[in-house]
């Protein structure tokens, strides 16, 4: 029965992740906007719109995708707890904590969204303590050197130039 019911929830959080489109138009035509939503929107504004309609929408689509958001990311090399901000290591079928600092987790997290992907430098230089003022670039191929330690030299592979990702293999 529990099992059915973490199905159930996570096909409701997908839905959520999955539908987040906001149609803004200056057509007023009612056959557009059912276009639109049988397209796959999620909301549908026509213009001149109330800033206040607009905020109120977005804010309703950023919440839902923060309840879609896993309490656990689980990759074939490490296991990130995002309530306890805690990283495992898989070795030998065995999870093994190990210590990462606020910012390794925060890029770490970043990088274990999508794995395989790469993400900028120019992008996880703002993982940094204010995420208003971006560490260097040094610093952040510190922090990498140092989670390459931790977790393994090749989990963590550099995109020469461009950035960082994750390895699927």
């Amino acid at each position: 029965m529990d099992e059915l019911k973490q199905k159930a929830e996570e096909s409701q959080k997908e839905k959520a992740i999955i539908n987040r489109v906001i149609v803004m138009s200056s057509e007023e035509s009612t056959d557009v906007e059912i276009d639109a939503y049988n397209l796959g929107a999620s909301n549908f504004l026509t213009k001149p719109f109330d800033f206040k309609l607009l905020r109120s929408i977005l804010r309703k689509n950023l919440g839902a995708l923060d309840d879609a958001t896993p309490d656990i990311i689980k990759t074939k090399f490490f296991v990130l707890d995002l309530k306890q901000l805690k990283c495992f290591k898989i070795e030998n079928e065995k999870q093994i904590e190990i210590t990462l600092t606020k910012i390794e987790f925060k890029i770490l997290l970043n990088l274990a969204v999508n794995p395989g992907q790469v993400k900028l430098k120019e992008d996880l230089i703002f993982l940094g303590k204010d995420e208003s003022d971006p560490m260097s670039f040094k610093a952040l191929e510190m922090h990498v050197a140092s989670m390459r330690k931790k977790l393994g030299a090749d989990i963590i592979k550099t995109k020469r130039g461009v950035g960082y990702f994750l390895t699927t293999d």
